[in-house]
This record gives structure tokens, sequence and C-alpha cells, in this order.
């Protein structure tokens, strides 16, 4: 795989490969943008190229070392993640990346440090961080990526080079799922239209038969995660939380679309049209948006040390306060 197969992103794209052509890489780059839209996957064609043993812009996925590369094996590709999904990157991890960046390629022509979600990272770690990048090694690069940059350190981000990655359009992710994973077009459109611009997530999601569980979950969070009293149990774990966030996001979403009047091709549940219609004639549009609000908000604190019982308890007290009214 190549450059070529960064699907969407072709000012990001463009710009590295310019620089790889020039030999004016700049030592650490910053991938900014949502999740699921290639970030990791373009730091990942970057460190192919630049220790390609062919030595070209592009990497030729067959020499021993894109294979390794390929194979997330290769000594001088450095990946920077927690052990535990919700563990913050810690100093002490930081600490060791310093000794190790420290010491020439082992193998390939650059050493490439990928620092995932680097917001994740504790203000200690990232201030740690701060000093390897204020005194790269010659034969380093370091690539950042981020999906909240707002919760990166200024001088952080000020020691990098910003790429941004957007969106991806939802004809892309359409075409790709039918002529890549042989889904069907009806399928594919509808994941496609529910991904929010993320391959990623329209990738996960057709794994999981999301489809065939997106109504149940949203009758099961709708009927009982909004009626919960201290008695009662909470609905699901972390993970499937997580998901119905997102679902119940894109079907308020849906519901302030119809109450402004706008157009139907902007739902991102269409092809349930008269269930939302029946919904939101039953919201005020004040309760409606602060509604929306109210899940944005869990959503961002799911994204932290958060005690997901006691989160749910809270967002369905105040949804159901907003519904009474």
């Amino acid at each position: 795989m190549s450059f070529g197969d960064i699907l969407g992103q072709s000012h990001a794209v463009s710009l590295l490969k310019s620089a790889l052509a020039s030999g004016r890489l700049s030592g650490a780059y910053l991938f900014s943008g949502p999740p699921g839209v290639g970030k990791r996957f373009a730091a990942r064609q970057l460190a192919k190229a630049l220790n390609c043993e062919k030595g070209e812009e592009e990497a030729c996925d067959l020499c021993l070392s894109c294979r390794k590369m390929d194979a997330c094996n290769h000594p001088d590709l450095l990946w920077i993640e927690p052990r535990e999904k919700a563990v913050q990157i810690s100093i002490e991890a930081i600490r060791e990346l310093k000794r190790e960046v420290a010491l020439r390629p082992w193998e390939g022509k650059r050493r490439v440090v990928v620092f995932p979600e680097v917001e994740r990272a504790t203000e200690e770690a990232q201030n740690a961080f701060l000093k390897i990048l204020e005194e790269t090694p010659e034969g380093s690069l370091l690539l950042l990526t981020s999906v909240k940059r707002e919760g990166i350190l200024p001088t952080v981000l000020s020691r990098c080079k910003e790429l941004r990655f957007g969106p991806i359009a939802r004809e892309v992710i359409q075409q790709f799922l039918e002529k890549q994973k042989g889904i069907d077009s009806k399928e594919a459109s509808l994941l496609a239209t529910l991904c929010h611009g993320s391959l990623g997530k329209a990738l996960a999601m057709s794994e999981e038969d999301f489809l065939e569980k997106r109504v149940d979950l949203l009758s099961q969070f709708l009927g009982r995660a909004f009626r919960v009293d201290e008695e009662r149990e909470f609905f699901g774990e972390k993970e499937e939380l997580r998901l119905a966030l997102d679902l119940l996001i894109s079907w308020y979403r849906d519901l302030w679309v119809i109450q402004e009047g706008s157009s139907q091709e902007l739902l991102f549940h269409r092809d349930r049209l008269a269930d939302l219609k029946m919904e939101s004639s039953r919201w005020p549009q004040d309760s409606l948006e602060a509604a929306l609000s109210e899940l944005l908000e869990a959503q961002d604190h799911l994204d932290h040390h958060v005690n997901v019982k006691l989160l749910l308890f809270l967002l369905s007290r105040r949804m159901k306060t907003l519904q009474g009214k």
C-alpha cells in the first residue's frame, strides 16, 4: 500500500510527497483531524517511504523494510501508546523513549516515532516530550496525531508542522466499501452516511453488523437509559455506551434537521423518516438543542477517566428533565 491508498486527504498527501521529493521533511509533524480518517495510516506510509530499500518517493511494499513496516516489527518504527486503552501516556514512557531516540537507526535510514493521540498524554509527559522535540536527534522523525488538538500544550504544537486531515466524503467511503469490501450499494450508502466521514468507523460498523443492531440499540437506549433511577441497571459497558452516544447524537441531530425544515438528504437516518418525524413533533426546539448539547458533552467526558455508571445516570436525569418540558 502507498500514499495513493490514503482516501480523501489529497492536500496532506501532496505536501508529504513534495517534502519527500525535495528532501525537506520537517523534524516533527502533527497530523490532526477526526478519528478514522487516515492519520495513522499516513504515518506508516511516510515511515515506509523513508526507509524503503528502493529509495523512491513511494514505498515499494516488496522489500524487507516495507514488509517489516507493514507487520509492525521494524526496529526503527516506534509507536507510543498506553498499554491499556483508557490509560494516559506517562512521563516514564517518554523518558524511555528519549533513551531510544538517542540511538542511531538499527536498520533503516531514518527512525520514525509515531505518537498517536498525543493529547491523551499527561501534562508532565507532554512537557517531557517537548524536550525531545527541542532536541530531535539527527536521523529521527517525530509524527504526532491528534483528534482534539486543543488538548495539546501550545509549546508542543509550536514545535510541529501541522497537517490537517478532514472528514472523508460520503461518496468516497461508499465507493471504497462497495469495491474493496464487497458491501452492497444500499448498505454501503447507509454506512457511509452514519460514519460521519470516518472510514475507520465505517469499517468497524460493517464488521460488527452495526446496521442490524442499530434499531435495537436506539430503542434500548431511549427506552432504558433515559428512564433509569437509582434501583435500575445501567445500560451497557463503556464501548457500548460510546456506540450508543454516537447513534443518539446522529438521531437527535436528525430531529433538529427535520424541525428546521432542511433537506432530507442531510439526514443520517433517512431510512427511518416516519419515526423521525413522529419523534420530532414531540420535542420543543429549545429542549432538542439542549438535548444535543448534553449528548455531546457526555461524549466528550467519555474520552477521559470517568465513572461510566455515574455519567449515564447524570445524563439520563438531564434528558428526562428535557423530555418532560
